[in-house]
């Protein structure tokens, strides 16, 4: 409404050159009067907004609070005095009633604006001490609660600093105390950013320290808080030489980073590598595609775990050495505070931990190697010929008379198993307790601790039993073959006496010897590898001892047989000869005769069949 005010009054201006006349003139006056009119019910509207608005005026984007109050109320005085500029030179307005009225309220505007902004110059310039009195406070300070350290630096500075920039881009006095502040502002933002560095670097490094080691590198940690001390305790932000304490306070932490990464790289490469080494190492070979023999299993298992065992004390030395390299290297890394000494009960601590790591690891790849041979002994696969994988033990079923029997037995199969076990514990035996000389003849090892470990008393009993199970099965496989003990437990002689008072002949000889070849068929369907548990039972040899038993039995049999197939060969031997006879008379016949050729054929075809039937009995015999 003022803008509109002010370009119209300019307008009139303008015209009151050109219009010369008395009569237009009068006219114009009285369009200049509307127009002043219109202005002071501006100024009505002005007022109200300051009313409402003065404590909390609308401000521009990224102004300062002060700063933004005297701009807000700066364009509310430029609105309404300029058009006042105009319409002050205007005698013939000015001086009526109305006009003096419009007068008094823009007097009381103005001065309120004016006032509004004197208020704030005023209350902000008080304020500069007290916001100057920040920089007397000390650099760092740490949590009370927490103990984590924070820079102490009050907001208010950087406030004032931006108050000041504003004023006096406004042309507004700012106090010599204030532009003293303005002009340390670059040196106030680089020690605030560099120690709000140094201490996230802070952080960072007592991050990376192990919590292990923690106790034996606290006087490395006291040594650097005592460089970060004068920060908290003597040193203000108008100190002179902040710059040498963030040097000093720099150099201390890439000296306490340097020693922690040495720490940090014994303890991961030389200490929890060897480590994870031993508790993963398997102290048995127990291949799944292969079978043993109980003496291959022994031999195996003792080779393995004799070179496992070295090994495994190899990577203990290892550890033992790493442990007090890494001691050495906390120790000796220079301090400049020469009061501060190494916790000689800590470090003693840290030995104790290690050693009891090194305990847990290799009794950790006993009980593993006890788990994985006592999972390869147990029946996954059932029992039967279809096999997830290759059986442990190689058994052979043969036949002892009177019973059939495995070889090994049971007993024996359990003996290796327990050996195998023995050795697995005694490997314990070559891993020996940190701080001996190596150079003496009798070493404490882990041996006896190990072996009264409660898990691994278990798992040896579950092992001493481990094909108990398969008892029972074992037992109903060898029992399938008594339906066929006859063989080998009748008197052979009796049975061969009673069968030949019978007189037998040809047809009861082949009768008996079919019946016995088809007890050797059944025998032989029956699948020669059966699968128990851990065991692969192979009846190769009880079948092998089951022929020589019918053969021995019935040997005198086919003697028999021999000797009447011996008749009828001879038989055999003399028809032939006959038929060749036959033959050459039936030729002669039937030349001389004129005898039909199919008669004579009829008849030597008749006589053949008779001769080819006694040859296939022969021959049947003989076989």
């Amino acid at each position: 409404m003022c803008l509109i005010c002010e370009n119209i009054s300019c307008l009139y201006l303008t015209f009151e050159w050109v219009l010369q006349r008395e009569t237009l003139k009068s006219d114009l006056d009285s369009k200049y009067t509307v127009i002043f009119h219109n202005y002071g019910l501006d100024l009505e509207t002005v007022q109200k907004i300051y009313d409402k608005q003065k404590t909390a005026p609308p401000t521009i984007r990224n102004a300062s609070p002060v700063a933004g109050n005297i701009l807000w109320s700066r364009q509310l005085l430029r609105r309404i005095e300029m058009p006042m500029k105009k319409f002050k030179n205007n005698k013939n307005i000015t001086t009526t009633k109305e006009a003096k009225k419009i007068i008094r309220t823009y007097n009381k505007v103005a001065r309120a604006l004016i006032e509004y902004e004197t208020l704030w110059h005023h209350a902000w310039c008080k304020s500069i001490e007290a916001a100057k009195s920040g920089l007397q406070a000390t650099l760092i300070i740490r949590h009370p609660r927490s103990g984590m350290l924070f820079v102490n630096f009050d907001r208010e500075i950087l406030q004032l600093i931006r108050e000041a920039k504003f004023l006096q881009r406004m042309g507004i006095d700012v106090p010599e105390s204030a532009r003293m502040v303005l002009l340390q502002e670059e040196k106030y933002k680089l020690y605030l950013n560099e120690l709000a560095f140094a201490l996230k670097e802070y952080e960072r490094v007592l991050a990376l320290v192990p919590p292990v080691c923690k106790p034996i590198i606290r006087t490395h940690l006291e040594d650097l808080d005592r460089k970060i001390q004068p920060g908290m305790v003597i040193l203000t932000w108008s100190s002179m030489n902040i710059e040498g304490f963030m040097n000093r306070v720099h150099s201390g932490l890439a000296k306490l980073e340097e020693l922690i990464q040495r720490t940090n790289d014994i303890m991961d490469n030389r200490i929890e590598l060897n480590l994870k080494h031993i508790s993963r190492t398997m102290m048995v070979d127990l291949p799944q595609n292969q079978s043993f023999t109980l003496d291959q299993l022994v031999a195996l298992q003792e080779k393995t775990i004799k070179r496992k065992s070295a090994l495994m004390d190899q990577k203990n030395l290892q550890v033992e050495r790493a442990v007090d390299d890494l001691v050495d290297t906390i120790i000796n890394f220079p301090l400049e505070s020469e009061d501060l000494k190494p916790d000689t009960n800590e470090i003693n601590k840290l030995r104790q931990h290690y050693e009891r790591l090194m305990y847990t690891a290799v009794l950790h790849a006993t009980k593993q190697s006890f788990w994985a041979l006592k999972d390869r002994l147990s029946s996954k696969q059932g029992a039967g010929v279809i096999m997830m994988q290759r059986p442990f033990f190689e058994v052979e079923v043969e036949l002892s008379v009177p019973n059939i029997q495995m070889n090994p037995g049971l007993e024996d199969i359990q003996s290796a198993v327990n050996r195998a076990a023995l050795h697995i514990l005694r490997a314990t035996k070559k891993v020996y307790i940190w701080g001996q000389d190596r150079n003496l003849d009798k070493l404490q090892n882990f041996h006896q601790s190990i072996a009264s470990d409660k898990e691994v008393v278990k798992i040896v009993l579950l092992l001493t039993g481990a094909v108990e199970g398969a008892k029972t099965q074992v037992h109903d496989y060898l029992s399938t073959f008594d339906q066929y003990n006859y063989l080998w437990q009748n008197d052979k002689q009796k049975a061969y006496d009673e069968f030949m008072k019978t007189e037998p002949d040809i047809e009861k000889f082949a009768g008996e010897l079919k019946k016995y070849m088809d007890v050797e068929r059944e025998i032989k369907e029956i699948p020669s590898v059966h699968v128990i548990g851990c065991m692969c039972l192979d009846r190769y040899m009880c079948d092998h001892s089951c022929m020589h038993i019918y053969v021995s039995t019935f040997i005198d049999m086919h003697v028999d047989i021999y000797t009447c197939t011996y008749v009828y060969m001879y038989i055999y031997i003399c028809i032939h000869v006959y038929i060749h006879i036959m033959h050459v008379h039936i030729h002669t016949y039937t030349c001389t005769h004129n005898v039909h050729v199919y008669t004579c054929m009829h008849a030597y075809m008749h006589a053949c069949m008779h001769i080819h039937i006694h040859m296939c009995i022969c021959t049947y015999v003989h076989t």
